[in-house]
Order: C-alpha cells, then sequence, then structure tokens
C-alpha cells in the first residue's frame, strides 16, 4: 500500500485562490450535472426493464415454491443428504446459525429474572466508561480535576472544507 502526502501550495495571492474558489465551484457544479444525468439514465434504464424484472422475479417465487412443496413431501430424497442434485441446479435444506428463543409465554425479562434467581453465571454485567456523561459534564465545577485524575481530555478535531456558492457556479 503506497501513501500520498498533501503537499501544502505556498505563497498563494488572495487573486488565485479566488480563481481556485471560482474553478471548484464551477467544477461541483458539473460534477452534480453529470451525477444528475447518471441518475436520470439509471432511472429511464430501471422503468424499461421494471416489467421484465417483476415477471422474473415473480416466476421465480412461484417456482420456489413448487421446489419447496416437492422437497418438504419427500423426505426420503434429504434422509442420506441434506440436498438434492437436479439437472439444472441444487435444491436442500440448510441448518442455520443456533440462537436463542424466549418459551411460548415467556418474554426475555421473564426469561432475565428467572435466570437471576436460577443461573446467575448467565447475566452479563458490563463496565464501560459512560463517556456521554464526562463529555455532558465537561464544563461542570471540579470536573477538571477528574478528568485529569482519570487521564482524560476533551478533543476536537479540525477539518478544512470548501463550500461553493451554488449561484455562483452557474
Amino acid at each position: 500500500m503506497s501513501r500520498t502526502k498533501k503537499v501544502l501550495i505556498k505563497d498563494v495571492t488572495k487573486e488565485e485562490a479566488g480563481e481556485a474558489m471560482h474553478a471548484f465551484a464551477l467544477a461541483n457544479a458539473r460534477e452534480k450535472q453529470l451525477h444528475a444525468k447518471i441518475e436520470e439514465q439509471t432511472i429511464r434504464i430501471r422503468e424499461k426493464y421494471k416489467s421484465d424484472l417483476d415477471a422474473a422475479k415473480e416466476k421465480k417465487a412461484l417456482n420456489f415454491d413448487i421446489l419447496h412443496s416437492y422437497a418438504e413431501s419427500n423426505d426420503a430424497l434429504f434422509a442420506q443428504k441434506k440436498s438434492l442434485d437436479m439437472s439444472h441446479g441444487v435444491i436442500g435444506f440448510r441448518i442455520g446459525t443456533p440462537k436463542l428463543k424466549a418459551r411460548k409465554g415467556f418474554t426475555w425479562a421473564a426469561v432475565l429474572e428467572l435466570a437471576k434467581e436460577k443461573a446467575a453465571k448467565f447475566i452479563r454485567t458490563k463496565e464501560e466508561v459512560a463517556k456521554d456523561t464526562l463529555l455532558a459534564c465537561r464544563n461542570d465545577a471540579g470536573m477538571e480535576e477528574v478528568m485529569d485524575a482519570i487521564k482524560v481530555e476533551v478533543v476536537q478535531d479540525e477539518a478544512f472544507f470548501v463550500e461553493p456558492k451554488e449561484e455562483d457556479a452557474a
């Protein structure tokens, strides 16, 4: 991976900066025009093929249901393997990733209460610094000492920006 260093152009005059802002605004406007044209053409292409795409999706859904029904009603085909090779593809069943589900009539809140009583080792307690609270209280009396004691400081990055005026770019 190669890195490139941003070279700062030195000794730029006010006139050169004004010309650069004008060129930047024109390039920005041109970029927006091109994106608009691309989006316009994309919409036309989508509209052109919409009915064909919808028909293909509908046909896929119908045939998926037929294949699923065939597989469900022919358990013997899947006794040895979870998949069946057919002339134009493979159908089968995949076992999903294990997940937990609260039993019927129980919510996760109820499960939590039962786990507190009967299986406390499965209760998670997460300790972490409350960064949002520290930021909110940063100007309160005594917070400077607290932040110094826990070795935390508030920092803000500064980034250069250019905002061209849209009406000037015409």
